[in-house]
């Protein structure tokens, strides 16, 4: 628990800025030192008249400054403390009764305005209402940062994507491209393909089918067979002829044209000019 005299001298020291103490001592300094100054001065007048009537007194002259400095430092210290004591009591102090008043302020606080209870606790109030909406403020600025990482990842797949899009559109089949945009074209290009080419199939089996499975073909088929039974030379040749329409038929029905087809990867795909990369 800090003294009365401590708190007075906490006090004069903000307000001073430097402990009342360090006054007295450079009191003190100063006189001390203007002291020596004066002894000195006596003593070096003396010595320039040492001599008197033929005799040298320098002796006595030394020895006698000496004892003129110790009786000047005793007198001086006495007093000085006499001196020091009253100055701490009733110059260098802040009466008590002002102390615990709390009549000062520290220098940090000098511009501020007392308020009492009522503006107080409204000032608290605001206080509160402030920090909510700081609380809130904070809460919407985290949201608003996820949404945004969010978008950003977002948009840096959009990019990828536009890139794609656009290294797909500016493919020309007809120029000779890298290696890279080839197999991306071919990437994305079977699923036209091959619907177009299941199509094309389905087209050539219902003809082959409505060829082969007509009721003529079926009757000359049997006749064929039911007159060619007794001999077997015909048999044989019949055979033959059967194997060889049948080769024929097998031979049209996977033989395209070959500017229509095109070879990707051992499978055949329609060769499409001037592929419109939009309509997909």
């Amino acid at each position: 628990m800090s003294t009365p005299a401590s708190n007075s001298m906490d006090i004069l020291t903000e307000y001073l800025g430097f402990p009342p103490i360090s006054l007295i001592d450079d009191i003190l300094n100063f006189i001390n030192e203007t002291m020596l100054k004066c002894t000195f001065a006596l003593e070096t007048y003396l010595m320039s008249h040492n001599v008197v009537d033929g005799i040298d007194y320098s002796n006595e002259i030394s020895s006698g400054i000496e004892k003129y400095e110790n009786i000047l430092t005793k007198s001086i210290d006495k007093n000085f403390d006499k001196l020091e004591l009253y100055l701490l009591r009733n110059v260098l102090h802040i009466p008590q009764d002002i102390v615990n008043a709390d009549s000062f302020r520290s220098v940090d606080q000098m511009d501020l305005n007392y308020v009492n209870e009522f503006q107080k606790n409204l000032i608290d109030s605001q206080i509160k209402d402030k920090l909510m909406e700081i609380t809130e403020l904070i809460e919407s600025i985290r949201s608003i940062k996820l949404q945004i990482l969010k978008l950003n990842k977002l948009k840096v797949r959009i990019m990828n994507f536009k890139d794609i899009l656009n290294k797909i559109l500016s493919i020309d089949p007809s120029i000779n491209a890298d290696k890279k945009s080839k197999m991306l074209l071919e990437s994305i290009s079977p699923i036209k393909k091959t619907i177009k080419l299941l199509i094309n199939e389905l087209k050539e089996l219902v003809l082959i089918n409505e060829e082969n499975s007509s009721l003529e073909r079926i009757r000359d088929i049997t006749n064929t067979q039911s007159n060619l039974l007794n001999s077997e030379l015909t048999r044989n040749n019949y055979l033959s002829s059967t194997l060889d329409t049948v080769k024929d038929s097998k031979m049209k029905d996977s033989i395209v044209d070959a500017n229509s087809i095109e070879q990707d990867n051992g499978h055949i795909l329609p060769k499409i000019s001037n592929p419109r990369l939009d309509l997909l």
